[in-house]
């Protein structure tokens, strides 16, 4: 979490705007990030295994079918008696009213899959990716061989997905090219 933390930090050694984690993966590891950063929010978006734990398909698509609706992740996490996060999880990439952008978003152990998608596009949404300044960065644990090519793999179909869900003619399919050549495109090993 700390070489997480690190590809948000600028030369004076804070955040370069305020620090969100989304963790999908049950855990909280993340206490001494409150003590370093204080303003950052640490946001379990499925519960806590020691607390309640959401599990469910993606809502895109099914919160109108009732009889698919109790299985989705959206309908469950707004049913639960936790809620949603306080405050948002993103901002748009240029400084709204409040003063807070989102200049990047960090991926790091995340299938990446369309389980979760319904979070991707909304995030990718709110800071205009295609128009706006926010860098995406893929960082990847080399754990086996092949593990680059496979985050590189679902990095693509993750960008090529979303592109085709613009439905803006000649920007469907080239929002991983965009990216790269403006330099927020970013895959790394950790």
């Amino acid at each position: 979490m700390r070489k997480l933390i690190e590809h948000t930090v600028v030369a004076d050694g804070m955040p370069d705007d305020a620090v969100t984690v989304l963790n999908f993966n049950y855990t909280s590891p993340y206490r001494w990030l409150k003590q370093r950063f204080g303003d950052a929010d640490l946001v379990n978006i499925h519960g806590m295994l020691d607390g309640e734990s959401i599990f469910g398909i993606d809502g895109s698509g099914n919160l109108d079918n009732r009889d698919i609706l109790p299985f989705t992740k959206t309908y469950r996490v707004l049913k639960s008696a936790r809620g949603v996060p306080s405050g948002s999880i993103a901002y748009p990439s240029q400084r709204g009213g409040d003063g807070l952008k989102t200049s990047s978003i960090i991926f790091f152990g995340h299938s990446l899959s369309r389980a979760d998608y319904s979070y991707f596009e909304s995030i990718f949404s709110t800071v205009d990716l295609y128009n706006g300044h926010t860098s995406l960065v893929f960082l990847y644990s080399n754990y086996a061989k092949g593990v680059r090519e496979s985050e590189v793999a679902k990095v693509l179909a993750l960008l090529d997905y979303y592109g085709s869900s613009l439905g803006i003619a000649g920007r469907s399919n080239n929002l991983a090219h965009k990216l790269m050549l403006e330099g927020r495109l970013v895959v790394r090993e950790i």
